[in-house]
């Protein structure tokens, strides 16, 4: 009724290993035998809701068979519930209902054989409902066969204590079909077993459900076996370092990547400096950033490897760098003034120039007047030296008597050097 792949493999000592596999057909046993039997009772008929109904079920089998299994069902008019599997040892079972509702509860059995015990059922009102849910009885044309197999299926047993039954369900391998009418058919092209729930449901819109196995053959034309799967995987990725350049000079903040590809696909590039870690990237393009500062002035070697899905490491060639950065910045900008280099007496308009320059970048050069407060020019910079000039119409009476002008500049690490000058304006 199935097929399966059944593989035997063999190792040595010395790493070699060989294996096969054959594909088998396991077809059913011929002599089902003879169902279980049983006997099922309800602790209580009516209870509160979320209270719990203790399942009493006994189950015999003519045989002697054990262990058989059993299962439970539970419907109202919107729950469908089910509780699977316990064995015959366990004839007790406490099932809490949270929803208010007619429960028809049920019990089958089962023995290792696949043959069904009768459906046994009893009612449960919770939180007061009323009614009575209908019983569904189904009954099937066959219970195997070869592939297509069509099983024809009768639920005029099937009854209704206190109204109708407004409609009949059946659950086949391609879905469910509902109908007015008791009788339908499941067709079912491939072989296997297969659980049928057949259900119906009574005018006040309560439902009951039964179930049956239904064992399906290999035919002539049936699927072949599924073909082996394909060997593995052993190609390793393939992988390159594609900056920096191999013997290139770095400073500062580096961007490494690298390229690399694979026959199936890869799921991790490791990027490592002198043996360490830098980062793993899982997604293309596949890069690290390293800061420089935080390694010494020399010669370092960066790897980098591939991994793909199958584990397969693939390694890139090393390249070699020199690292080179400059250390701290620890000097202040000097700063001076050019005109006037000196307190000086001045009138009309008066032009101030300012030199300034710094062991690595300057960044700005400001002018003040009397307080850094009152800054009256500015200009910035981004070489080693640099100048300011500022034309100063000293004409205004506001601008009569003495003054002090300051002038500072400011490097690229934000330290800044001031010098000052007093001026007279008459």
């Amino acid at each position: 009724m199935a097929f399966a792949k059944y593989v035997a493999s063999v190792a040595d000592g010395r790493g070699g290993s060989a294996s096969s596999e054959s594909i088998v057909e396991i077809l059913a046993n011929p002599n089902h035998g003879l169902p279980p039997a049983g006997v099922f009772t309800v602790s209580s008929n009516s209870i509160a809701t979320g209270g719990s109904v203790n399942l009493n079920f006994k189950l015999t089998d003519p045989e002697g068979q054990s262990p058989m299994y059993w299962q439970a069902w539970f419907l109202s008019s919107n729950v469908w519930g089910e509780m699977c599997c316990l064995t015959d040892a366990t004839q007790n079972f406490n099932l809490t209902l949270s929803y208010s509702g007619t429960y028809r509860i049920s019990v089958q059995g089962i023995d290792k054989e696949l043959n069904l015990s009768p459906k046994y059922s009893d009612v449960v009102h919770v939180g007061g409902a009323t009614g009575t849910p209908p019983t569904a009885s189904a009954v099937v044309d066959k219970l195997e066969g070869v592939a297509p197999l069509t099983v024809n299926i009768d639920m005029t047993g099937s009854s209704d204590p206190d109204g109708s039954i407004a409609s009949y369900g059946f659950y086949c391998a391609d879905g469910l079909k509902t109908s007015t009418s008791p009788q339908s058919s499941c067709v079912y092209n491939d072989p296997g077993t297969y659980y049928l729930w057949t259900t119906v449901t009574d005018n006040q819109g309560l439902m009951d459900a039964a179930k049956t196995y239904i064992t399906v053959l290999p035919g002539s034309s049936s699927p072949p076996p599924p073909p082996p799967p394909p060997p593995p995987d052993t190609t390793p990725p393939t992988l390159s370092i594609t900056a920096p350049a191999n013997g290139a000079t770095v400073s500062g903040s580096v961007t490494v990547t690298a390229s690399a590809g694979d026959n199936v696909g890869v799921t991790a590039v490791t990027i490592s400096v002198d043996g360490t870690t830098l980062c793993v990237d899982n997604t293309a393009p596949y890069s690290c950033s390293w800061d420089t500062t935080t390694t010494t002035n020399a010669s370092h070697t960066i790897s980098a490897t591939a991994t793909d899905a199958a584990g397969n490491v693939g390694r890139a060639s090393s390249i070699s760098i020199t690292v080179s950065n400059l250390p701290p910045d620890t000097t202040p900008p000097s700063v001076s003034f050019i005109a006037p280099a000196s307190p000086v007496m001045i009138t009309g308009q008066y032009t101030v120039q300012v030199g300034a320059s710094d062991n690595r970048q300057l960044s700005l050069i400001e002018l003040f007047l009397d307080n850094t407060g009152n800054r009256v020019a500015s200009t910035s910079v981004s070489s080693t030296t640099g100048a300011l000039i500022y034309k100063w119409n000293t004409s205004p009476k506001s601008q009569k008597g003495n003054h002090t002008l300051i002038a500072r500049a400011t490097d690229a690490t934000g330290r800044s050097t001031q010098q000052t000058v007093s001026v007279t304006v008459k």
